[in-house]
């Protein structure tokens, strides 16, 4: 073997054991929200597509320009047909409450993640950027908090609108223009 081709190799193996230091030293020293303020999340006025993920339904918004209203298609367990409408204020409601989250405190026990309690909302805008996932738990019997999931392994307490839970749960019944008929998509 060459020496070219050794030193190559060498160097290669050096940059391999280095790169997990790399991950990791970046992982140690992420964002940490300030707690008493509301975390932007993203900016509802830019939001072009949101999917929430239940333990029992799927709700995806979807709209191809920030000036038009959103669509939302419900998919619920159990059920065959789907639920569409198109967003009113309940959506613009639940939108708002999700894009802007008050930090509360740090959860110092964490809850377990793995619960039918947990809900992800997932929101993509008009820029480049990736997509924004937000995890949380909702409040239950035995827990009455609502949870943020943060990064892989902080949580917080934090403060939503009342009606977000509920306008989740309730599909186009809530979040659909008032007045219109929920149609059944094929």
């Amino acid at each position: 073997m060459s020496s070219d081709r050794r030193s190559s190799l060498r160097h290669l193996k050096q940059v391999c054991l280095a790169m997990p230091c790399i991950v990791l030293s970046a992982c140690d020293e992420y964002y940490m929200p300030d707690l008493g303020q509301a975390l932007q999340w993203s900016d509802p006025k830019t939001v072009r597509e949101v999917l929430v993920s239940t333990s029992n339904q799927r709700l995806l918004a979807f709209r191809t320009d920030p000036e038009q209203a959103f669509e939302i298609v419900i998919a619920r367990r159990g059920r065959k047909e789907l639920e569409h409408c198109t967003a009113g204020p309940g959506f613009a409601r639940f939108l708002q409450a999700a894009s802007s989250i008050f930090m509360v405190k740090k959860v110092e026990s964490v809850v377990e993640t793995d619960t039918e309690d947990w809900v992800t909302v997932e929101t993509w805008d008009t820029s480049t950027n990736p997509g924004t996932e937000l995890r949380l738990r909702a409040p239950n019997e035995r827990d009455p908090r609502t949870i943020m999931q943060w990064w892989l392994h902080d949580q917080y307490v934090v403060e939503l609108d009342d009606g977000f839970w509920t306008d989740v749960a309730s599909g186009c019944s809530r979040l659909g223009v008032q007045g219109q008929q929920t149609e059944k998509a094929p």
